[in-house]
């Protein structure tokens, strides 16, 4: 863990994250200095799909036109 809050911006570039993996990582731990834990600081995943299709083809389970 000391490992990890360390590393900077570059170095982590060097162990091959992409921007966006980094960007998240340092906002975490910034949290994470701050005190707060890290259950509240995550962003959840997106809930799976409930209806499969194009669009405005299905909406609430039924086909449309």
């Amino acid at each position: 863990w000391s490992d990890l809050f360390s590393k900077t911006g570059p170095e982590f570039r060097e162990m091959g994250m992409s921007v966006k993996e980094r960007r998240y990582l340092m906002w975490v731990l910034e949290g994470v200095r701050q005190g707060k834990k890290v259950e509240d600081i995550a962003i959840p995943l997106k809930p799976k799909k409930k209806y499969r299709g194009w669009g405005p083809k299905v909406q609430f389970g039924k086909r449309i036109r």
